[in-house]
């Protein structure tokens, strides 16, 4: 549609101002809950932002994505994401075989096993996401 040249100015101003906004106001929207609960002194809050980013970045390469790879960027994503939501859960004591009820009647060999477990499935979910990141630059060109 061609708009007649004395209404350009409007075009140009809804694009660089309106719609700027609108953006804005939905991603203080969308960051609103990571922000509110956000601290300082512990790396949950950081991967709960960092997951609520990777939501809305997958959502866009999935559903208007016009990247050649979208689909392979939008599955690198969604690693992340997933990867930053079990980190910021921290299971993995439960995942490891830890249970309240039966944690006093087992040996201090199995103990230590479980803990063990627990640190090694916690480094391993660092490092993926270390590695999955470090694919970040790749994801806009």
């Amino acid at each position: 549609m061609n708009l007649p040249r004395f209404l350009l100015p409007v075009k140009w101003f809804y694009h660089a101002h309106i719609w700027g906004l609108r953006m804005r106001l939905r991603n203080l929207w969308i960051f609103a809950d990571a922000v509110w609960h956000f601290d300082t002194c512990d790396y949950a809050p950081l991967l709960r932002l960092i997951h609520v980013a990777t939501v809305e970045m997958r959502d866009m390469y999935r559903h208007h994505g016009r990247v050649v790879d979208s689909d392979k960027i939008a599955r690198q994503i969604t690693v992340v994401s997933e990867l930053c939501k079990r980190m910021e859960r921290e299971e993995y004591f439960d995942n490891a075989g830890y249970s309240r009820s039966d944690w006093g009647l087992l040996p201090d060999k199995e103990k230590q096993r479980i803990a063990r477990h627990a640190t090694y499935m916690m480094r391993q979910d660092a490092q993926y996401l270390g590695k999955t990141m470090a694919k970040i630059q790749s994801w806009w060109q």
